[in-house]
């Protein structure tokens, strides 16, 4: 069995008791639900563990996963960038952004093209940032040991929580 919690993907065994897995394992057991998951959020919910977990194996492999774009390669990035400072810049103070961005932007359900993409975890905590496409797609560097992806808005890893967009 597997079970969703605080962003995180956890597989049960029977019973209810949590079972350590490898990544790979795990990677595995999400390709063997996702063929029996009938229930669309539930179906999402998977595909975005797959995505985290891909991620945190090898980002190379992210390449074509759900239409997922490497858009830059960690090595071309300033070591130890994160979705914030690639998005806003490195010398940005993320607090001061995120009270000016909340203050003074347009929240939306739906993208805009040069919109900021949050993703929030609970509804309340940033976790992650991207900008908009043209296509309606989102930019975003996944943490310090990933690449530079595009992505569709909903295709991004579990852990990120839901997206809502910030125009100006």
């Amino acid at each position: 069995m597997i079970e969703v919690r605080n962003g995180r993907l956890k597989v049960l065994e029977p019973g209810g008791r949590r079972r350590t897995l490898s990544l790979e394992e795990q990677r595995k057991k999400c390709h063997r639900f996702l063929e029996e998951a009938t229930i669309p959020e539930e179906k999402l919910d998977l595909q975005r563990a797959l995505i985290q977990i891909t991620a945190d194996i090898n980002p190379d492999e992210m390449e074509g996963l759900y239409g997922i774009k490497i858009v830059e390669r960690k090595g071309e990035r300033p070591e130890g960038e994160t979705c914030f400072s690639y998005t806003v810049g490195a010398d940005a103070d993320v607090q001061e952004f995120l009270n000016n961005l909340f203050a003074n932007y347009k929240k939306s359900e739906t993208p805009q093209a040069g919109a900021y993409a949050l993703y929030l975890r609970f509804g309340i905590i940033p976790c992650h940032i991207g900008i908009v496409t043209e296509r309606g797609t989102v930019i975003s560097k996944w943490g310090p040991k990933t690449h530079v992806y595009e992505h569709e808005p909903k295709m991004a890893p579990l852990c990120y929580g839901e997206v809502i967009y910030y125009s100006p």
